[in-house]
Parts: structure tokens; sequence; C-alpha cells
């Protein structure tokens, strides 16, 4: 959909993005009361990766949660974001929200251009934010909370782990428990 070519790739903290992405959505989470809670691995390596595209990345998926948690009491609302090492030389980030969840009739659109469920969305978000994790040889899926809400994952290579920032990536999971759902990729 998207091509970043030429886009300066560095080495990157994503738990230093993850606090700074917190940061500038805290005004919204103190509006809406949400508890905040985050299980940032501290020996996190670091990724290679366009800063501000992740940034983006993390902010669209923040600000999602954020919103589909309006419609829930108050004291229910809650985000957890974490991170850790992968199995497989990459690192993953999960974003949790105890919000209305992902009706399982629409789980596999959801990465779709166009595709929203929010009455003023534009359905590009997360079709944007897949593209940018991609470019950078990662993976994204969604799957349902447990019990309610959605989770965001997404993979990217460890720093020095791509020799060629083009090269695909294959394989990894977050954590032992993540069973990523395959999406047909387009």
């Amino acid at each position: 959909m998207f091509k970043y070519e030429g886009a300066s790739r560095i080495s990157v903290d994503l738990n230093e993005l993850i606090n700074e992405v917190l940061t500038l959505t805290k005004g919204e989470i103190q509006k809406r009361a949400i508890i905040v809670r985050t299980k940032l691995d501290e020996n996190l390596p670091p990724a290679t990766a366009n800063r501000v595209q992740l940034q983006q990345v993390l902010f669209n998926l923040v600000t999602n949660a954020i919103e589909a948690m309006d419609s829930v009491s108050i004291p229910n609302r809650q985000l957890l974001i974490k991170s850790e090492p992968g199995t497989s030389g990459d690192v993953g980030v999960a974003i949790e929200d105890t919000g209305v969840g992902i009706d399982l009739e629409h789980i596999d659109q959801i990465f779709s251009s166009f595709f929203t469920t929010k009455g003023s969305g534009m359905g590009m978000g997360l079709s944007i934010c897949r593209s940018i994790i991609e470019s950078h040889g990662g993976r994204s899926w969604a799957s349902r909370g447990n019990p309610d809400g959605a989770v965001f994952k997404f993979t990217l290579p460890v720093a020095g782990s791509m020799p060629n920032s083009r090269r695909p990536f294959h394989g990894g999971r977050l954590g032992d428990q993540a069973r990523p759902r395959r999406f047909q990729f387009c």
C-alpha cells in the first residue's frame, strides 16, 4: 500500500517510544480516567527502524485503544502495554484494552484499507500501521481480549538481524502465550 523507501532507519528503543507515546496521550488518558499499566522488558534489544514511523504506529494503536473504551464504565477502563523479546530474533509489543473488543465477524478485515467500525473513522489507521510494520520486516495481528477488549500485537526484527532492510520477516512470536492468527496480507 505504502512504500517507505529512503526513510532513515536507526537503532530504536521501543520502550522509550512507548513512554513517549504515553506522554503524548496523557491528556486523553486522564480525561477518560483510564488506568495505564506497562510491562516493559528492561533488557529489550533495540529494533532497526524509522523512529517517526514506529511512533505513528504506537500512537495510532494507543489512540484506538483509548477510543475503544469510551463506552466502558470508568472503573473498568484499563490499558496494558507490553514489550518483550520474541523467540526468533525479534521484539514484540502488545497493546491491550478493556474496550468493546473486536467482533469476530470483522477480525479478518480490520487491517484492510477503508474498513472501519467507527462512526467517524476513515479505515486507514490500521492499514497504515500494518504497512509500516511490514516495511520494517515485521508482522502485526489482532485478537479479542480475555475476557473483553482487544489486543493488537506487532513484532520487529532485532537491530542487526536484518542485513537487508527489505528482507521479509518470517516466524517469531510475542512470548510463549501468543498464538498469532495468520491474516492474509494484502
